[in-house]
């Protein structure tokens, strides 16, 4: 089930309830809503949007925590639902990414110093079969200074990376340890990494063990690991480079009988 979220936020005293909003193709002008998908805490529907949300506040740039997010996937990347931001008020400004899948889930996409406008546009694209179990997503909208982005690289430690060319990835079994490092990572000029938070796919998110860390998948198909960095402004990084991990399923052997 999605989590249902609702901010409340003490201001001298008292106390101010966000509204849910949920996807749409109608502007919005705002420092204080929780944007769900046109679902609305059930399935989303196979509509596509693209929604312009500006600042209220002259000078700020829209931020976006997203405390869900979980859409549609195919073995057809094609055939998988994407949520795309840009970095500006149209599908024109420079995009900050594509997204599927939990990629989202638990990160913080904000305008950059670039973005004069302080928008962000959003395009969903429903690309596949009609959804029956993504329960979408849900995201704190909020107004801030634009960041000095960090920058996220991560790579695997000791693994032998396959079709590297077409679709690099790395095979493992279930239970077997693989090690990611994330240490190149870097911030702007003038700050420090903080955080070092590794999304495994999986449900699991770790922000504790820093640039290195060892895991074990324990359900088979294809995981795709991401790095999210965090420098000491409370910016994180836009740019997410998967590491994808296909994992097998467990052997099954049956005995031959004997003529």
């Amino acid at each position: 089930m999605k989590l249902k979220l609702t901010l409340l936020a003490l201001v001298f005293g008292p106390v101010i309830a966000y509204s849910q909003v949920p996807i749409s193709n109608t502007p919005l002008n705002t420092c204080a809503e929780i944007l769900t998908d046109d679902g609305g805490g059930g399935v989303y529907t196979a509509t596509d949007y693209t929604m312009v949300i500006c600042p209220d506040t002259p000078g700020d740039v829209i931020q976006l925590d997203f405390s869900a997010f979980a859409l549609q996937t195919n073995a057809n990347g094609s055939n998988s639902d994407y949520l795309a931001i840009y970095d500006g008020n149209s599908i024109g400004a420079t995009t900050l990414g594509s997204y599927t899948g939990t990629q989202l889930q638990g990160y913080q996409v904000t305008g950059t110093v670039n973005n004069t406008s302080g928008c962000l546009t959003l395009q969903f694209s429903d690309n596949g079969p009609a959804n029956t179990t993504s329960p979408g997503f849900e995201a704190a909208i909020s107004c801030t200074t634009p960041c000095a982005n960090p920058t996220s690289v991560s790579n695997f430690v000791g693994a032998t990376i396959l079709d590297p060319a077409d679709n690099p990835h790395v095979n493992v079994c279930i239970g077997e340890s693989i090690t990611f490092n994330g240490s190149a990572s870097f911030a702007a000029p003038g700050f420090n990494l903080v955080e070092y938070q590794w999304n495994f796919d999986d449900g699991t998110i770790d922000n504790t063990s820093g640039p290195n860390v060892t895991y074990n998948f324990t359900e088979p198909g294809e995981h795709l690991v991401t790095l999210i960095v965090t420098d000491n402004n409370g910016c994180q990084n836009l740019n997410l480079e998967p590491l994808s991990v296909w994992v097998s399923t467990v052997p099954v052997f049956t005995q031959l009988s004997e003529n």
